[in-house]
């Protein structure tokens, strides 16, 4: 057992010759002993100590903390139309019929491309890009068009569908309220006449 006195080390036998002449008050530190010597025989005074530190440990719980709260600008994600071409000689039957499995295709005669309609890249599934792998994808901006819309009610006419896959419009399927519609995308409204006029007639 090793006793220490204000920092320094003493024998046991001064140690217990101080307990016997100081009491056992020399054991507690000079700060502490200050504080139970002049409030250990005011009984009042500590009831009104812990009234206070009650009070001012509510107040502290019950103080709402505040965390600052950073506002991030949300981009609006734009979503991107594109189209997909792959480049074919001529028309061949079995690949527009095996890519119409997933979609609508058409055949360009002038650029000897196989293409697709205008999809949303929402709207594209594994098995879409599977199909189309290795196809190139367009970029395409409908602001640069002017649109046409038909409504095809619960079926695509035969005839329409034909003259779909043969001709070289830019065309997107969707569906309006539960109605499908072919959206035809054209550069003015010389074409836009055309077109109705082809159409009305191909429908008659």
């Amino acid at each position: 057992i090793v006793a220490y006195y204000n920092g320094e080390r003493i024998s046991i036998q001064k140690s217990r010759n101080l307990i016997t002449e100081n009491g056992n008050a020399i054991l507690f530190d000079k700060k502490i002993q200050s504080v139970l010597n002049g409030s250990i025989h005011d009984n009042e005074s500590i009831d009104n100590n812990q009234s206070m530190n009650s009070k001012q440990e509510i107040t502290q719980v019950s103080r709402p903390i505040e965390i600052p709260i950073i506002r991030v600008e949300e981009e609006v994600e734009k979503i991107k139309m594109v189209s997909y071409t792959f480049n074919s000689d001529s028309f061949e039957e079995g690949t527009i019929e095996r890519l119409n499995r997933i979609g609508v295709f058409n055949y360009n005669e002038n650029d000897a491309n196989i293409t697709s309609s205008i999809i949303h890249t929402s709207e594209l599934t594994p098995i879409m890009s599977f199909y189309m792998k290795g196809m190139e994808e367009n970029e395409f901006i409908s602001e640069e068009f002017i649109e046409y819309r038909i409504e095809l009610g619960n079926k695509i006419p035969g005839k329409l569908a034909n003259w779909i896959l043969r001709s070289n419009k830019t065309v997107r399927f969707i569906v309006l309220e539960g109605v499908n519609h072919l959206i035809f995308y054209v550069n003015n409204e010389i074409e836009k006449t055309e077109l109705r006029d082809e159409l009305n007639e191909l429908l008659k």
